[in-house]
């Protein structure tokens, strides 16, 4: 051990020289704990940071005072962490704010004008198939049938004479009770008061035809019990559809699309005059030619392909008014309009992006004959969020693989739902029922199986037990609002001009130009007789910008996370004081703490 004198105690110079000297022993010192070193670091350290309250419950006097700081440090503590949670529950709902905006633009991108005749297929070139023949002469089938039940319930003592008969293509009853085509002979029904056209027939008994369930709605049971698909009683199916619209026949007349290419309305034929912000286009290069299931030939204006393989330069304008914008005349031949399956005399109209596939069924405007329809059009913007905030999507699923890689279209949400159900055709039933896919299998409704399959897939989709959740709504959506007006075209005194302008401007072998000297060389020139037929056969269309204004409309996080930051410091600012430079002060602690087993006193 170390030994140690004191002074004055053995010293030679202390006047106590002679006392006896007493040695003091100096023991080394104890070691001193961790846990009281940790002690003594936290209570240092919590006195230093920088939150208010803590230090006062070390240097309270009293134990009142401690009681009362201990109280008020829970009371503020459990304060800012209900607060805390609240605006962390806020930020995580991911909650959206919707900001819109008037923006106006010098030049604006014109939209796409997708244009189809409102009859599929022309009669006079179905004529000479002989599965869809009849369908030309139903409606003269029809009106016979019509006399026939007028001079029965109305004892109007009315006869069929052969001319009359001879004149439709009918066959007169040898009583003159009624004309009847070669379908309604032998199809178990007496047409002629004496029964003669069900005479020496050779009757088909019912293993003959299919069984079916009925499918309300779609197609009925009647349909394919009744009616031999092979060589079609178009009369009977007409007797025997139930719904108010034959809409149970459409399955029926659904046509491959190289029919419908060859026997719908031609360029040449249909759209006789174009021009774009009055400067004269071209009826066949400026326009894409397609097909529609339902509408036949139709006709695309600024789409983004002339071809599919060949991207066109999209117009753009920076004039408005119904001055400007698209003018088109159309004809529409409503002598060769098939009744049965074009009731609607007219042309469908859709205005739509030129990136977009157009969707003619959903977004068709009819405009009718006679008329000067002018469509004043308006751009509308929405930008959606997607991940935490939205489930938009910029493209296609790629479970959706019907969808032909040549039309390589921006993604819109109807077009893929279309897309979808489809696909869900052809998985289920192996066809599709639409052109769309580009696929050349149709589904065949003359048969019982694929009826079936393809009417419980419908069926599945309206009522929800198939659906498409990958088809959600487009990060970018750029459209066009519609509003139409209209009046009589062409006036009494603008139809010989009208007139003259197709004689002069239209080649002779136009289908429009046929019609017109065909016309007038039955009115035998006679100009009010001529202009009822023009204006049931002609139509004006005007597309236009109503303004250079366009609106946004633009989704943005209603809670970002700066707001979020800002807030919980806010809070832990107001409850107990704390600012940033206070977490680095309890991260310092906590290295300390951690540090402390491997570092001397």
């Amino acid at each position: 051990m170390n030994k140690k004198v004191f002074p004055g105690f053995g010293d030679k110079n202390s006047n106590f020289s002679n006392t006896k000297k007493i040695p003091i022993i100096e023991e080394d010192p104890l070691p001193i704990k961790s846990e009281s070193r940790l002690t003594r670091l936290c209570c240092t350290s919590v006195q230093n940071i920088g939150i208010p309250g803590i230090p006062n419950l070390f240097n309270s006097s009293g134990p009142i005072f401690s009681i009362f700081w201990m109280l008020a440090n829970i009371i503020c503590w459990t304060g800012f962490i209900i607060v805390m949670v609240l605006l962390s529950l806020e930020y995580v709902s991911f909650e959206t704010n919707v900001d819109l905006d008037i923006k106006t633009s010098p030049n604006l991108n014109f939209p796409a004008v997708s244009i189809c005749n409102l009859n599929r297929v022309k009669a006079n070139m179905v004529a000479n198939n002989s599965y869809y023949k009849d369908l030309t002469s139903l409606s003269q089938s029809v009106t016979a049938g019509l006399y026939k039940k007028a001079n029965s319930k109305l004892n109007m003592g009315m006869t069929f004479n052969v001319a009359n008969c001879n004149g439709n293509g009918l066959t007169q009853c040898s009583d003159n009770s009624y004309c009847y085509n070669e379908n309604e002979a032998c199809d178990g029904e007496n047409d002629c008061d004496n029964g003669e056209d069900e005479k020496n027939c050779q009757n088909k008994t019912e293993s003959d035809y299919q069984n079916v369930g009925d499918k309300e709605g779609f197609l009925n049971a009647n349909m394919l019990t009744k009616i031999n698909w092979d060589d079609p009683n178009w009369f009977k199916a007409y007797e025997t559809s139930t719904t108010e619209d034959y809409r149970d026949l459409y399955p029926m007349t659904l046509m491959q699309l190289s029919q419908v290419k060859e026997w719908g309305s031609q360029e040449n034929g249909f759209i006789i005059s174009c021009s774009f912000d009055q400067n004269t286009c071209n009826t066949t290069t400026d326009f894409l030619k397609w097909q529609d299931e339902r509408f036949g030939n139709c006709f695309t204006f600024n789409s983004k392909y002339y071809d599919y393989d060949l991207e066109g330069i999209k117009k753009n304008t920076g004039r408005t008014g119904v001055l400007y914008g698209l003018k088109v005349n159309l004809f529409l031949d409503i002598d060769n309009y098939i009744g049965l399956i074009s009731p609607k005399v007219g042309a469908l109209v859709a205005i739509h992006n030129p990136d977009v596939e157009p969707m003619m069924a959903t977004n068709g405007i009819v405009v009718e004959p006679g008329k000067y329809t002018e469509i004043g059009v308006k751009n509308i913007k929405i930008t959606r969020l997607s991940g935490n905030y939205g489930d938009c999507i910029s493209s296609y699923p790629t479970t959706l693989k019907l969808i032909p890689e040549r039309k390589k279209y921006t993604y819109n949400q109807q077009v893929c739902l279309s897309y979808c159900l489809q696909q869900h055709l052809y998985d289920d039933c192996n066809c599709v029922d639409t052109y769309m896919a580009d696929i050349d299998n149709l589904c065949n409704f003359k048969n019982v199986t694929v009826t079936d399959c393809v009417h419980k897939v419908h069926n599945k989709f309206a009522g929800g037990t198939k659906s498409c959740p990958e088809c959600t709504s487009a990060c970018e959506d750029d459209f066009y609002e519609t509003s139409a007006s209209s009046t009589k075209w062409p006036s009494d005194g603008a139809i010989p001009f009208f007139i003259d302008y197709m004689w002069k401007n239209l080649d002779e072998d136009n289908e429009a130009m046929l019609w017109l000297t065909n016309t007038m060389s039955e009115k035998t020139m006679d100009l009010e007789l001529v202009a009822e037929k023009v204006r049931t056969n002609f139509l004006r269309l005007s597309v236009h910008f109503e303004t250079m204004n366009y609106e946004t409309i633009k989704f943005n996080p209603s809670y970002q996370i700066y707001q979020y930051i800002a807030d919980i410091g806010g809070y832990m600012g107001l409850f107990v004081g704390v600012c940033a430079i206070s977490i680095f002060e309890v991260t310092e602690l906590i290295m300390k703490t951690v540090m402390l087993p491997f570092t001397k006193m």
